[in-house]
């Protein structure tokens, strides 16, 4: 008997099992449903973006209190920046905005940072107590040292966790020195045209000399090392210049130390922080709040279209000159 060809065809084929199936039909809703997260994600970015929602500064009740008497707490984290100051200044603006607000704590996590953002970070603290006539409490947590002392000491007061660190009054200048690697190693030789002398001090690609040494403690170390000293002065009038010389040469004190040595008013936590500002603001059972940056979806977004589109001019020539340039700094080196 012959077979039909169409069964014939249908019998030569695979049968694709149950389970080969399910697991298909599986795979392409998930995929689906990922193409569909995306989009959404996307279209919620680039609206927020064009939209302004980016850069929003945030609060989060911390204690609750009173509405209409209330601190704020701002936050000095990390490495004291450029990019750190903006985010402390909007955070700032925002408590010399918000009427119910009647005093701040600065709490501090730092090991410091460059000389002119801490410089910067101290300037807009001693502004918002002209402007407000507000008090501001520093609290310090963790590190806080060098520049975050530098901060920390245009406040009215000063408190720190018992396990805090300070200190480190002091400034450090850092460089990178590949004479040898590239005229030895690489037998490359850098050429430089300059119009003095010290035009290029210190340079990388030259030996670097005593009185070149001498020449940045005067014109750099110095001063910044000076103006340091000078405000803490000012900032803890229990003081003399002599004591606040003898303690700024560049060592850490733990909490205890720094109490003896008069860096700081008191020892304790938050709620310490907060009772201590009570007693400056004529406050009592104030809600506390503390500020957040709100980047968003969109921010994080469009800032790695730039990143990516700029890559090489980035590694070119910021990241290079980043790299390569002295840095003087209000900055703990010893974590």
């Amino acid at each position: 008997m012959e077979t039909c060809p169409l069964i014939e065809n249908l019998e030569s084929k695979p049968k694709a099992s149950l389970f080969n199936r399910l697991l298909g039909g599986v795979g392409k809703f998930a995929l689906s449903i990922i193409k569909t997260v995306l989009i959404i994600i996307v279209v919620v970015g680039v609206f927020r973006a064009l939209f302004g929602q980016d850069g929003m500064v945030l609060e989060r009740v911390l204690r609750e209190g009173s509405s209409s008497r209330r601190f704020a707490v701002v936050r000095l984290n990390g490495i004291i920046s450029t990019q750190t100051l903006n985010s402390f200044t909007r955070h700032l603006e925002r408590a010399v905005n918000d009427p119910s607000i009647k005093g701040v704590i600065l709490s501090v996590t730092s090991p410091g940072g460059t000389v002119a953002a801490s410089d910067r970070v101290h300037h807009e603290i001693m502004r918002f107590k002209s402007r407000t006539g507000k008090p501001m409490v520093a609290f310090m947590q963790g590190i806080a040292a060098s520049g975050g002392y530098y901060a920390s000491v245009a406040c009215d007061s000063i408190i720190a966790e018992p396990t805090a660190i300070t200190g480190s009054i002091g400034v450090v200048m850092q460089s990178f020195n590949v004479q040898n690697l590239f005229s030895e190693k690489l037998g490359v030789e850098a050429i430089t045209i300059k119009s003095g002398e010290k035009k290029d001090w210190p340079s990388m690609f030259n030996e670097f000399t005593d009185e070149q040494a001498a020449y940045l403690q005067e014109k750099l170390v110095g001063p910044a090392y000076d103006r340091f000293v000078m405000l803490v002065n000012q900032g803890r009038p229990g003081l003399t210049l002599e004591q606040v010389t003898s303690l700024a040469d560049g060592s850490i004190y733990h909490a205890e130390e720094a109490m003896a040595g008069g860096l700081i008013d008191r020892i304790g936590y938050l709620d310490d922080a907060i009772t201590l500002l009570g007693e400056f603001a004529g406050v009592a059972n104030p809600e506390t709040v503390e500020y957040a940056e709100d980047f968003g979806f969109g921010g994080s977004l469009m800032s790695q279209f730039k990143g990516v589109s700029s890559l090489g001019s980035k590694l070119s020539r910021e990241t290079l000159n980043e790299l390569t340039s002295p840095q003087i700094l209000y900055l703990w080196t010893g974590q």
